[in-house]
């Protein structure tokens, strides 16, 4: 498993410890206004996302990666952004194939030090996930 070790921002309510956070039982949670992520490492079940200085976003899951074509806005809280995945795993193929990306919507919500969003696939499937600041992501790689 991959660890990071990064400097922590937090910026507006990012990182305080407020009740209502997702899984927190209730729908309230404190607004982090808007502007760019907290820059870091965000870890979570099959997902890792590592916020840049300059806004974007690498994410990485199991079988897939890649990184955002520009910076990566909240607006009010919530987040919406594009990103071009390329496949991993697999069988060696000599020589390698041509790595063809793939778009995925991510659209989220930011409460507090926890971003749980949704990926949403041009075949029409999506995937329900959560991320933490400065959390080791648990991801379990294709061979």
């Amino acid at each position: 498993m991959r660890s990071w070790t990064v400097p922590l921002l937090f910026a507006g309510a990012v990182g305080l410890g407020i009740a209502g956070c997702p899984g927190g039982g209730d729908d309230t949670c404190m607004n982090p206004g808007s502007g760019l992520l907290t820059v870091g490492s965000w870890g979570g079940e099959h997902w890792l996302w590592q916020v840049s200085e300059d806004g974007t976003v690498y994410l990485e899951t199991d079988c897939a990666h890649g990184t955002s074509s520009g910076p990566v806005l909240m607006d009010d809280g919530h987040l919406s952004f594009y990103v071009d995945m390329v496949g991993e795993g697999g069988p060696v193929q000599e020589p390698p194939p041509e790595e063809v990306p793939y778009t995925v919507l991510v659209t989220g919500e930011v409460c507090e030090d926890t971003i749980t969003f949704t990926t949403m696939y041009d075949d029409g499937s999506s995937y329900k996930g959560s991320v933490v600041l400065a959390m080791d992501p648990l991801l379990y790689k294709c061979l």
